[in-house]
Protein backbone atom coordinates (compact mmCIF):
# COMPACT_ATOMS: atom_id res chain seq x y z
CA UNK A 1 0.00 0.00 0.00
CA UNK A 2 1.24 3.35 -1.20
CA UNK A 3 0.08 7.02 0.14
CA UNK A 4 -1.19 7.54 -3.36
CA UNK A 5 -2.31 6.03 -6.65
CA UNK A 6 1.24 7.52 -8.44
CA UNK A 7 3.63 6.02 -6.17
CA UNK A 8 1.40 2.91 -6.16
CA UNK A 9 1.95 2.25 -9.71
CA UNK A 10 5.71 3.81 -9.64
CA UNK A 11 6.40 0.29 -7.21
CA UNK A 12 5.15 -2.42 -9.78
CA UNK A 13 7.59 -0.40 -12.55
CA UNK A 14 9.84 -0.68 -10.08
CA UNK A 15 9.47 -4.56 -9.53
CA UNK A 16 9.17 -4.83 -13.22
CA UNK A 17 12.54 -3.64 -13.85
CA UNK A 18 14.04 -5.87 -11.34
CA UNK A 19 12.59 -9.16 -12.36
CA UNK A 20 13.92 -8.30 -15.85
CA UNK A 21 17.05 -8.11 -14.86
CA UNK A 22 16.96 -11.78 -13.54
CA UNK A 23 18.47 -14.38 -16.18
CA UNK A 24 16.26 -15.87 -18.01
CA UNK A 25 16.86 -19.68 -16.81
CA UNK A 26 16.06 -18.42 -13.11
CA UNK A 27 13.21 -16.08 -14.03
CA UNK A 28 9.10 -17.36 -13.29
CA UNK A 29 6.87 -17.25 -16.16
CA UNK A 30 5.00 -13.53 -16.00
CA UNK A 31 1.19 -14.07 -16.61
CA UNK A 32 -0.36 -11.09 -15.19
CA UNK A 33 1.61 -7.51 -16.10
CA UNK A 34 -0.33 -4.61 -15.57
CA UNK A 35 -0.49 -1.37 -13.87
CA UNK A 36 -1.36 -2.18 -10.07
CA UNK A 37 -0.34 -6.22 -10.15
CA UNK A 38 2.40 -8.99 -11.34
CA UNK A 39 1.62 -12.45 -11.29
CA UNK A 40 3.94 -15.45 -11.51
CA UNK A 41 4.11 -18.65 -12.27
CA UNK A 42 6.31 -21.06 -11.44
CA UNK A 43 6.84 -25.26 -10.25
CA UNK A 44 7.71 -26.67 -6.77
CA UNK A 45 10.15 -29.57 -6.15
CA UNK A 46 7.02 -31.68 -6.63
CA UNK A 47 5.92 -30.61 -9.72
CA UNK A 48 2.76 -28.58 -8.37
CA UNK A 49 2.65 -25.32 -10.23
CA UNK A 50 3.09 -22.33 -7.67
CA UNK A 51 1.95 -18.87 -8.22
CA UNK A 52 3.17 -15.54 -6.71
CA UNK A 53 0.87 -12.53 -6.80
CA UNK A 54 2.71 -8.76 -6.25
CA UNK A 55 -0.20 -6.08 -6.00
CA UNK A 56 0.26 -2.26 -5.53
CA UNK A 57 -2.64 -0.03 -4.19
CA UNK A 58 -3.24 3.40 -3.19
CA UNK A 59 -4.59 3.87 0.72
CA UNK A 60 -7.30 1.50 0.67
CA UNK A 61 -8.20 -2.22 2.70
CA UNK A 62 -5.98 -4.58 1.23
CA UNK A 63 -7.34 -8.06 -0.41
CA UNK A 64 -5.06 -11.25 0.34
CA UNK A 65 -6.19 -15.00 0.19
CA UNK A 66 -4.61 -17.72 0.99
CA UNK A 67 -1.42 -18.48 3.47
CA UNK A 68 1.66 -16.21 3.58
CA UNK A 69 0.28 -13.21 2.48
CA UNK A 70 2.79 -10.31 3.15
CA UNK A 71 1.39 -6.54 3.57
CA UNK A 72 3.79 -3.52 3.64
CA UNK A 73 2.71 -0.04 4.29
CA UNK A 74 4.69 2.09 3.00
CA UNK A 75 4.79 5.89 4.13
CA UNK A 76 2.05 4.95 6.44
CA UNK A 77 2.41 8.59 8.35
CA UNK A 78 1.23 10.14 5.12
CA UNK A 79 -1.96 8.17 5.28
CA UNK A 80 -5.48 9.35 5.87
CA UNK A 81 -7.18 6.39 6.34
CA UNK A 82 -3.99 5.00 8.60
CA UNK A 83 -6.79 3.01 10.90
CA UNK A 84 -8.81 1.30 8.61
CA UNK A 85 -6.06 -0.20 6.50
CA UNK A 86 -4.07 -1.13 9.11
CA UNK A 87 -7.26 -2.93 10.50
CA UNK A 88 -8.04 -4.65 7.49
CA UNK A 89 -3.86 -5.72 6.87
CA UNK A 90 -4.28 -7.49 10.45
CA UNK A 91 -6.15 -10.40 9.69
CA UNK A 92 -4.16 -11.21 6.05
CA UNK A 93 -1.20 -11.75 7.96
CA UNK A 94 -2.73 -14.01 10.56
CA UNK A 95 -3.24 -16.55 8.24
CA UNK A 96 -0.17 -18.64 7.58
CA UNK A 97 3.21 -17.05 7.78
CA UNK A 98 3.12 -13.82 6.75
CA UNK A 99 4.35 -10.36 8.18
CA UNK A 100 2.93 -6.97 8.23
CA UNK A 101 5.38 -3.94 7.60
CA UNK A 102 4.89 -0.66 8.71
CA UNK A 103 7.34 1.56 7.10
CA UNK A 104 7.39 6.07 6.95
CA UNK A 105 9.23 8.89 7.32
CA UNK A 106 7.25 10.48 10.90
CA UNK A 107 4.80 13.20 10.01
CA UNK A 108 4.35 14.89 13.39
CA UNK A 109 4.23 13.58 16.87
CA UNK A 110 0.78 11.75 16.65
CA UNK A 111 -1.01 8.61 14.24
CA UNK A 112 -1.24 5.22 13.95
CA UNK A 113 2.82 5.10 12.71
CA UNK A 114 4.03 7.46 16.15
CA UNK A 115 1.81 5.23 18.23
CA UNK A 116 3.17 2.07 17.27
CA UNK A 117 6.69 3.22 17.35
CA UNK A 118 6.74 4.05 20.27
CA UNK A 119 3.57 2.63 22.39
CA UNK A 120 5.82 -1.06 22.80
CA UNK A 121 3.48 -2.23 24.96
CA UNK A 122 0.26 -2.19 23.53
CA UNK A 123 2.30 -2.98 20.19
CA UNK A 124 4.93 -5.44 21.46
CA UNK A 125 4.44 -7.91 18.23
CA UNK A 126 6.21 -5.39 16.30
CA UNK A 127 10.00 -5.06 16.15
CA UNK A 128 11.50 -1.55 15.48
CA UNK A 129 14.23 -0.12 13.12
CA UNK A 130 15.66 3.71 12.64
CA UNK A 131 17.43 4.26 9.96
CA UNK A 132 19.02 7.57 9.58
CA UNK A 133 20.62 9.75 6.86
CA UNK A 134 23.85 8.64 8.42
CA UNK A 135 23.26 5.29 7.95
CA UNK A 136 23.00 5.35 4.22
CA UNK A 137 26.07 5.07 2.23
CA UNK A 138 24.62 7.52 -0.47
CA UNK A 139 24.78 10.24 1.61
CA UNK A 140 28.23 9.85 2.95
CA UNK A 141 31.46 11.78 1.61
CA UNK A 142 34.21 9.88 0.94
CA UNK A 143 36.33 10.22 4.15
CA UNK A 144 32.76 8.91 6.07
CA UNK A 145 32.84 5.95 3.69
CA UNK A 146 35.91 4.74 4.74
CA UNK A 147 34.93 4.98 8.28
CA UNK A 148 31.46 4.15 8.68
CA UNK A 149 32.42 2.22 12.05
CA UNK A 150 33.15 5.66 13.67
CA UNK A 151 30.39 7.49 11.80
CA UNK A 152 27.81 5.70 13.51
CA UNK A 153 29.22 5.57 16.82
CA UNK A 154 29.83 9.64 16.51
CA UNK A 155 26.92 11.02 14.61
CA UNK A 156 24.18 10.62 16.82
CA UNK A 157 26.06 12.54 20.26
CA UNK A 158 26.56 15.35 17.31
CA UNK A 159 24.48 18.29 16.14
CA UNK A 160 22.69 18.20 13.09
CA UNK A 161 24.20 21.17 11.35
CA UNK A 162 27.98 19.55 12.53
CA UNK A 163 27.47 15.95 11.60
CA UNK A 164 26.04 17.02 7.78
CA UNK A 165 29.15 19.00 7.31
CA UNK A 166 31.24 16.54 8.73
CA UNK A 167 30.07 13.51 7.66
CA UNK A 168 27.58 14.37 4.59
CA UNK A 169 28.15 14.25 0.55
CA UNK A 170 26.84 17.51 -1.62
CA UNK A 171 23.41 15.45 -1.96
CA UNK A 172 22.84 15.93 1.71
CA UNK A 173 24.22 19.02 2.33
CA UNK A 174 22.34 20.81 -0.51
CA UNK A 175 18.74 19.13 1.37
CA UNK A 176 20.17 20.57 4.74
CA UNK A 177 20.56 24.37 3.39
CA UNK A 178 17.16 24.05 1.14
CA UNK A 179 14.64 23.48 3.86
CA UNK A 180 13.86 24.56 7.60
CA UNK A 181 15.64 22.70 10.04
CA UNK A 182 12.58 20.75 11.58
CA UNK A 183 11.61 19.67 8.21
CA UNK A 184 15.28 18.20 7.63
CA UNK A 185 15.31 16.72 10.91
CA UNK A 186 11.57 15.10 10.63
CA UNK A 187 12.31 14.59 7.09
CA UNK A 188 16.39 12.57 7.70
CA UNK A 189 16.78 12.29 11.30
CA UNK A 190 13.32 10.29 12.31
CA UNK A 191 12.77 13.63 14.85
CA UNK A 192 9.01 14.72 14.47
CA UNK A 193 8.12 18.42 14.16
CA UNK A 194 5.41 19.12 16.78
CA UNK A 195 2.25 19.70 15.65
CA UNK A 196 1.38 22.25 18.49
CA UNK A 197 3.87 24.83 16.43
CA UNK A 198 2.37 24.81 13.27
CA UNK A 199 -0.57 26.79 12.27
CA UNK A 200 -1.60 23.79 10.14
CA UNK A 201 -1.81 20.78 11.67
CA UNK A 202 -1.27 17.45 10.21
CA UNK A 203 -5.34 16.25 10.65
CA UNK A 204 -6.38 19.70 8.56
CA UNK A 205 -3.96 19.29 6.35
CA UNK A 206 -5.06 16.07 5.82
CA UNK A 207 -8.74 16.13 5.47
CA UNK A 208 -8.18 18.04 2.03
CA UNK A 209 -6.34 16.09 0.22
CA UNK A 210 -8.30 14.29 -2.96
CA UNK A 211 -8.18 10.86 -0.96
CA UNK A 212 -10.12 12.96 1.85
CA UNK A 213 -12.64 14.36 -0.09
CA UNK A 214 -12.83 11.54 -3.21
CA UNK A 215 -14.07 9.55 0.22
CA UNK A 216 -12.53 6.43 1.97
CA UNK A 217 -11.39 3.65 -1.34
CA UNK A 218 -12.44 0.08 -1.25
CA UNK A 219 -12.90 -2.91 -3.38
CA UNK A 220 -15.94 -5.84 -3.30
CA UNK A 221 -14.28 -9.52 -2.19
CA UNK A 222 -13.66 -10.39 -5.75
CA UNK A 223 -11.83 -7.01 -7.42
CA UNK A 224 -8.63 -8.59 -6.72
CA UNK A 225 -6.30 -5.99 -8.80
CA UNK A 226 -8.97 -3.54 -7.51
CA UNK A 227 -10.22 -2.55 -11.37
CA UNK A 228 -13.48 -1.10 -9.66
CA UNK A 229 -12.54 0.96 -6.42
CA UNK A 230 -15.85 2.39 -4.55
CA UNK A 231 -15.83 5.63 -2.52
CA UNK A 232 -17.34 5.82 1.27
CA UNK A 233 -18.73 9.43 2.08
CA UNK A 234 -17.13 11.33 -0.44
CA UNK A 235 -17.52 14.60 0.48
CA UNK A 236 -17.89 15.62 -3.22
CA UNK A 237 -19.20 12.31 -4.83
CA UNK A 238 -17.93 12.02 -8.40
CA UNK A 239 -15.35 14.74 -8.93
CA UNK A 240 -12.80 14.51 -10.61
CA UNK A 241 -9.79 14.60 -8.57
CA UNK A 242 -6.39 15.26 -10.21
CA UNK A 243 -3.27 16.98 -10.38
CA UNK A 244 -1.91 16.94 -14.39
CA UNK A 245 1.40 17.03 -15.44
CA UNK A 246 1.56 19.76 -17.38
CA UNK A 247 0.10 22.88 -18.93
CA UNK A 248 -0.81 20.94 -21.97
CA UNK A 249 -2.57 18.26 -20.25
CA UNK A 250 -4.63 20.51 -18.04
CA UNK A 251 -5.88 22.62 -21.77
CA UNK A 252 -6.72 19.41 -22.57
CA UNK A 253 -8.67 18.04 -19.96
CA UNK A 254 -10.98 21.69 -19.81
CA UNK A 255 -11.23 21.26 -23.65
CA UNK A 256 -12.85 17.76 -22.92
CA UNK A 257 -14.65 19.88 -20.40
CA UNK A 258 -13.32 17.26 -17.36
CA UNK A 259 -11.64 20.85 -15.80
CA UNK A 260 -14.24 23.55 -15.43
CA UNK A 261 -12.32 27.34 -17.13
CA UNK A 262 -12.60 28.97 -13.70
CA UNK A 263 -8.68 29.39 -12.77
CA UNK A 264 -6.71 31.14 -10.33
CA UNK A 265 -2.80 31.32 -10.30
CA UNK A 266 -0.52 31.87 -7.43
CA UNK A 267 3.16 32.70 -8.38
CA UNK A 268 6.14 33.03 -5.29
CA UNK A 269 9.01 34.68 -6.60
CA UNK A 270 12.75 32.90 -6.26
CA UNK A 271 16.16 32.91 -8.22
CA UNK A 272 19.35 31.92 -6.64
CA UNK A 273 18.53 30.23 -3.39
CA UNK A 274 14.67 30.06 -3.41
CA UNK A 275 12.24 28.12 -5.88
CA UNK A 276 10.08 30.17 -7.83
CA UNK A 277 6.76 28.13 -7.61
CA UNK A 278 3.18 28.35 -9.38
CA UNK A 279 0.39 26.51 -8.49
CA UNK A 280 -3.02 27.07 -10.29
CA UNK A 281 -6.29 26.33 -9.09
CA UNK A 282 -9.67 25.43 -11.02
CA UNK A 283 -12.64 26.49 -8.71
CA UNK A 284 -16.14 25.12 -8.83
CA UNK A 285 -19.23 27.62 -8.29
CA UNK A 286 -21.46 24.76 -8.31
CA UNK A 287 -19.53 23.06 -5.31
CA UNK A 288 -19.75 25.44 -2.57
CA UNK A 289 -16.79 27.05 -4.70
CA UNK A 290 -14.52 24.22 -3.87
CA UNK A 291 -10.85 24.89 -4.91
CA UNK A 292 -8.89 22.03 -6.63
CA UNK A 293 -5.10 22.31 -7.46
CA UNK A 294 -4.69 21.33 -11.25
CA UNK A 295 -0.82 21.99 -11.88
CA UNK A 296 2.17 22.81 -9.64
CA UNK A 297 5.37 24.34 -11.52
CA UNK A 298 9.13 24.54 -9.67
CA UNK A 299 11.31 26.73 -11.16
CA UNK A 300 14.88 26.37 -9.54
CA UNK A 301 17.56 28.81 -10.51
CA UNK A 302 15.82 29.76 -13.49
CA UNK A 303 16.45 33.09 -14.91
CA UNK A 304 13.65 36.06 -15.01
CA UNK A 305 12.91 35.91 -18.36
CA UNK A 306 12.84 32.08 -18.82
CA UNK A 307 10.15 32.73 -15.57
CA UNK A 308 8.29 34.93 -17.73
CA UNK A 309 8.16 33.45 -20.92
CA UNK A 310 7.13 30.24 -19.03
CA UNK A 311 3.73 32.46 -17.38
CA UNK A 312 3.46 33.76 -20.49
CA UNK A 313 2.50 30.62 -22.32
CA UNK A 314 0.17 29.34 -19.10
CA UNK A 315 -1.71 32.93 -20.33
CA UNK A 316 -1.86 31.48 -23.93
CA UNK A 317 -3.15 28.26 -23.12
CA UNK A 318 -5.18 28.54 -20.03
CA UNK A 319 -7.94 30.76 -19.28
CA UNK A 320 -6.31 32.36 -15.64
CA UNK A 321 -8.74 34.60 -14.67
CA UNK A 322 -6.30 35.99 -12.56
CA UNK A 323 -2.67 35.92 -11.28
CA UNK A 324 -1.44 36.54 -7.91
CA UNK A 325 2.36 37.00 -7.82
CA UNK A 326 4.48 37.93 -4.92
CA UNK A 327 5.90 41.27 -6.35
CA UNK A 328 8.55 41.61 -3.00
CA UNK A 329 12.26 42.38 -3.87
CA UNK A 330 13.26 40.47 -6.42
CA UNK A 331 9.77 39.66 -7.97
CA UNK A 332 8.93 43.46 -8.55
CA UNK A 333 10.84 43.97 -12.04
CA UNK A 334 8.67 40.71 -13.19
CA UNK A 335 5.56 42.35 -11.17
CA UNK A 336 5.52 45.01 -13.09
CA UNK A 337 7.13 43.11 -16.97
CA UNK A 338 3.20 40.79 -16.79
CA UNK A 339 1.13 43.26 -15.60
CA UNK A 340 1.90 45.55 -18.86
CA UNK A 341 1.56 42.20 -20.63
CA UNK A 342 -1.30 40.77 -19.24
CA UNK A 343 -3.38 44.02 -17.08
CA UNK A 344 -5.61 43.76 -14.73
CA UNK A 345 -5.52 39.34 -15.01
CA UNK A 346 -2.09 40.14 -13.01
CA UNK A 347 -2.15 41.30 -9.31
CA UNK A 348 1.23 42.35 -7.92
CA UNK A 349 1.37 42.17 -4.27
CA UNK A 350 4.00 43.47 -2.19
CA UNK A 351 3.82 41.15 1.20
CA UNK A 352 3.14 42.88 4.31
CA UNK A 353 1.88 41.36 7.44
CA UNK A 354 -1.66 42.38 6.88
CA UNK A 355 -2.12 40.44 3.50
CA UNK A 356 -0.24 37.50 4.60
CA UNK A 357 -2.45 37.25 7.49
CA UNK A 358 -5.30 37.55 5.28
CA UNK A 359 -4.14 34.75 3.06
CA UNK A 360 -2.99 32.25 5.82
CA UNK A 361 -6.56 32.98 7.35
CA UNK A 362 -8.42 32.52 4.09
CA UNK A 363 -6.56 28.88 3.31
CA UNK A 364 -7.13 28.21 6.72
CA UNK A 365 -10.96 28.64 6.20
CA UNK A 366 -11.28 26.85 3.54
CA UNK A 367 -9.40 24.02 4.86
CA UNK A 368 -11.73 24.11 7.68
CA UNK A 369 -14.48 23.82 5.24
CA UNK A 370 -12.47 21.22 3.61
CA UNK A 371 -13.38 23.76 0.09
CA UNK A 372 -9.73 23.22 -1.10
CA UNK A 373 -8.33 20.19 -2.64
CA UNK A 374 -4.86 19.24 -2.40
CA UNK A 375 -2.74 16.57 -3.95
CA UNK A 376 -0.74 13.86 -1.27
CA UNK A 377 2.45 15.57 -2.00
CA UNK A 378 4.77 15.37 0.50
CA UNK A 379 7.03 18.38 -0.37
CA UNK A 380 3.50 20.79 -0.39
CA UNK A 381 2.08 19.39 2.68
CA UNK A 382 5.51 19.29 4.55
CA UNK A 383 6.03 23.18 3.80
CA UNK A 384 1.97 24.10 4.71
CA UNK A 385 2.86 22.62 7.76
CA UNK A 386 5.87 24.14 8.44
CA UNK A 387 4.08 27.91 8.73
CA UNK A 388 4.04 29.53 12.10
CA UNK A 389 1.61 31.51 13.53
CA UNK A 390 3.89 34.52 15.76
CA UNK A 391 2.71 36.99 17.90
CA UNK A 392 5.92 39.48 18.50
CA UNK A 393 6.24 42.10 21.45
CA UNK A 394 4.66 44.37 19.72
CA UNK A 395 1.62 42.57 19.15
CA UNK A 396 2.24 42.57 15.63
CA UNK A 397 1.05 38.49 14.29
CA UNK A 398 3.23 37.07 11.35
CA UNK A 399 3.14 33.77 9.71
CA UNK A 400 6.36 32.83 8.80
CA UNK A 401 8.67 29.98 8.37
CA UNK A 402 12.18 30.00 9.75
CA UNK A 403 14.01 32.66 9.16
CA UNK A 404 17.56 31.57 9.60
CA UNK A 405 16.81 28.66 6.75
CA UNK A 406 16.77 29.32 3.23
CA UNK A 407 13.63 27.63 2.72
CA UNK A 408 10.61 29.66 3.12
CA UNK A 409 7.70 28.12 2.15
CA UNK A 410 7.20 28.79 -1.37
CA UNK A 411 4.68 25.97 -2.29
CA UNK A 412 2.70 27.39 0.42
CA UNK A 413 2.63 30.84 -0.46
CA UNK A 414 1.99 30.17 -3.85
CA UNK A 415 -1.26 28.02 -2.91
CA UNK A 416 -2.55 30.87 -0.46
CA UNK A 417 -2.27 33.36 -3.45
CA UNK A 418 -3.89 31.12 -5.70
CA UNK A 419 -6.53 30.61 -3.18
CA UNK A 420 -7.09 34.17 -2.03
CA UNK A 421 -7.01 35.36 -5.92
CA UNK A 422 -10.83 33.47 -5.66
CA UNK A 423 -13.87 33.66 -3.89
CA UNK A 424 -12.95 34.49 -0.47
CA UNK A 425 -13.17 31.99 2.61
CA UNK A 426 -15.33 33.93 4.79
CA UNK A 427 -17.94 34.14 1.74
CA UNK A 428 -18.62 30.72 0.34
CA UNK A 429 -21.36 30.35 2.59
CA UNK A 430 -23.01 33.58 2.16
CA UNK A 431 -26.52 32.81 0.39
CA UNK A 432 -29.17 35.70 -0.66
CA UNK A 433 -32.43 33.92 -1.17
CA UNK A 434 -35.75 35.72 -1.30
CA UNK A 435 -39.29 35.19 0.63
CA UNK A 436 -42.44 36.74 1.00
CA UNK A 437 -40.76 39.16 3.99
CA UNK A 438 -37.41 38.35 4.10
CA UNK A 439 -34.29 38.55 1.73
CA UNK A 440 -31.52 36.92 3.65
CA UNK A 441 -30.97 34.12 5.05
CA UNK A 442 -28.36 33.04 7.62
CA UNK A 443 -26.40 30.20 6.63
CA UNK A 444 -23.03 30.93 7.20
CA UNK A 445 -20.14 33.57 9.19
CA UNK A 446 -22.92 36.31 8.55
CA UNK A 447 -25.27 37.84 11.24
CA UNK A 448 -28.69 37.63 10.55
CA UNK A 449 -30.28 41.13 9.66
CA UNK A 450 -32.40 42.88 12.23
CA UNK A 451 -35.48 43.50 11.12
CA UNK A 452 -35.12 46.98 11.22
CA UNK A 453 -32.53 47.08 8.29
CA UNK A 454 -35.18 45.50 6.23
CA UNK A 455 -35.30 47.71 3.16
CA UNK A 456 -39.25 48.52 2.43
CA UNK A 457 -41.51 51.37 1.01
CA UNK A 458 -41.17 53.90 -1.39
CA UNK A 459 -38.34 55.67 -0.78
CA UNK A 460 -36.52 53.54 -3.64
CA UNK A 461 -39.12 54.01 -6.16
CA UNK A 462 -36.26 55.67 -8.70
CA UNK A 463 -34.57 52.06 -9.09
CA UNK A 464 -35.24 51.78 -12.53
CA UNK A 465 -37.25 48.58 -13.40
CA UNK A 466 -35.10 46.78 -16.03
CA UNK A 467 -32.54 47.07 -13.07
CA UNK A 468 -34.51 45.65 -10.21
CA UNK A 469 -35.65 42.57 -12.90
CA UNK A 470 -32.11 41.56 -13.35
CA UNK A 471 -31.22 40.90 -9.91
CA UNK A 472 -32.00 36.75 -9.70
CA UNK A 473 -35.60 36.29 -8.01
CA UNK A 474 -36.37 40.40 -7.57
CA UNK A 475 -38.58 40.95 -10.22
CA UNK A 476 -41.95 41.44 -8.57
CA UNK A 477 -41.13 42.65 -5.91
CA UNK A 478 -42.53 46.29 -4.93
CA UNK A 479 -42.22 46.69 -1.43
CA UNK A 480 -39.01 45.09 -0.34
CA UNK A 481 -36.14 46.49 -2.51
CA UNK A 482 -32.52 47.50 -1.89
CA UNK A 483 -31.05 50.58 -1.85
CA UNK A 484 -29.58 51.95 -5.24
CA UNK A 485 -25.98 51.67 -3.42
CA UNK A 486 -26.79 47.58 -2.36
CA UNK A 487 -27.38 46.55 -5.18
CA UNK A 488 -24.12 44.96 -6.44
CA UNK A 489 -24.00 42.97 -2.97
CA UNK A 490 -27.19 41.17 -3.90
CA UNK A 491 -25.89 40.38 -7.54
CA UNK A 492 -23.37 38.07 -5.15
Amino acid sequence: MSYNQEEANEKIVYAKTLYESIPHKYRKKLVVDRITALEFEGKAPNGRITKTRLISHPQREPRGKGFNTDVFLDEIAHYQWQEKVYVASVPIVTRGLGQLSLASSPLGRSGLHWDVGHDKEKYNMFSRHRVYWWNNPDFLNDDALRNMKDVKTLAPDMETEDRVFEFGNDAIIQAYNSMMIEDFCQEYEIEPMDDTVSYYPTDLINQCTFEALAGYSYTEEDDLYGDNPKYMDPVYPGFNFKTYDSAEELSHAIFKGVVGKRLFAGFDVGRNENNSEIIILDEDPERDYLQTVRLMITMKKTEFRKQFNIISKLFKILPIRMLNIDSTGIGTNLGEDLKKQFGSRINDLKFNSENKGEMATNLKLRMEDQTIGLPNDRDLKRQIHSVKRVVSQNSVVKYEVEKTRMHHGDKFWALALASIAGKPAEMIKLKMVTAHKSIVANTGRVLKQNTSRVFTGDPYSNISPHVISGISGMSGLTSLVPPPKHISEFLI
